[in-house]
């Protein structure tokens, strides 16, 4: 899933990183632009962290509602910053994919 739109996805997280793709809301969603779509199963993204100290940026593999989650995330600070990140829905799996890269599992 990573490799066949990483590219793609490394550019999402730029222009996050850079402020050019801000979230829509106070909890951290963001509407990809239009040709991005595909890159999550809503499309949209959850900025969890954007700031000096790192960035979390999760795109939605399924999204589910009350039977678990997928989500492919973007991490600066490798497992100990997603941990730090979590949400009220506790993560259950975490396998790190490439560097800065993790496949994340939650109970939401």
């Amino acid at each position: 899933e990573l490799t066949r739109f990483e590219s793609d996805r490394l550019e999402i997280v730029e222009l996050i990183q850079r402020n050019q793709l801000q979230p829509k809301d106070n909890l951290g969603n963001v509407d990809l632009p239009v040709g991005f779509g595909r890159l999550s199963s809503d499309g949209e993204v959850f900025v969890y962290q954007n700031d000096v100290n790192g960035q979390v940026i999760s795109f939605w593999i399924f999204r589910g509602m009350l039977s678990g989650s997928v989500e492919l995330i973007y991490s600066t600070g490798g497992e100990a910053l997603i941990w730090a990140n979590q949400s009220s829905h506790p993560i259950t799996k975490i396998e790190r994919l490439k560097e800065n890269w993790y496949y994340v599992e939650t109970d939401y």
